[in-house]
């Protein structure tokens, strides 16, 4: 699996279009985001109006980057960091199956958390000190939390939610 550059979706390396299998292994994007036979040869970027010289900005924060490579696409190790643990989330949601166990809010990744049921049980908070871990880490981590929106997070912490396994298998957006 590929990641796509633009929306960090993963993508399959082959896929059949038209009854033809066809090799993406050389693409930079999803067919979403840069469909079939378009022929964009060109990098994408996650502006509407990108900068002329598109390649010498950061995909993160789009500073024009200090680095004297053409292939690099940070203008910083904190900006690599910082895609990549945007991306993790990303997957940490789905995994935890995309809303709040709660009240089902799905509309904003950021507005999502990672709730610990029983916090004797934590090895590591999941966005703590800004450390990236490992995928593998990270999912044995998540199989120890629930997936709470700001707003029941917060009612949790304040003892207002009580959660348990008996009452969350109760919901039916677990």
């Amino acid at each position: 699996m590929k990641t796509c550059e633009l929306c960090f979706k993963l993508f399959p390396a082959t896929i059949k279009i038209e009854g033809k299998s066809r090799n993406l292994t050389n693409r930079r994007y999803c067919l979403e985001c840069s469909p079939f036979g378009s022929h964009n040869t060109k990098r994408l970027s996650n502006y509407e109006n990108p900068p002329v010289d598109a390649k010498k900005v950061c995909i993160n924060c789009g500073k024009k980057n200090v680095t004297n490579r053409d292939d690099y696409k940070y203008c910083s190790n904190s900006c690599r960091v910082s895609q990549k643990r945007k991306y993790y989330k990303r997957l940490g949601v789905e995994y935890k199956g995309g809303c709040c166990v709660i009240c089902g809010y799905d509309r904003c990744v950021r507005a999502l958390h990672f709730h610990h049921l029983d916090p004797s049980e934590k090895d590591f908070s999941i966005a703590a000190k800004g450390y990236t871990r490992s995928w593998e880490k990270m999912k044995n981590e998540l199989d120890k939390c629930v997936l709470l929106c700001s707003n029941c997070h917060s009612e949790a912490h304040e003892n207002m939610i009580e959660l348990d396994l008996t009452i969350l298998s109760s919901f039916p957006n677990k």
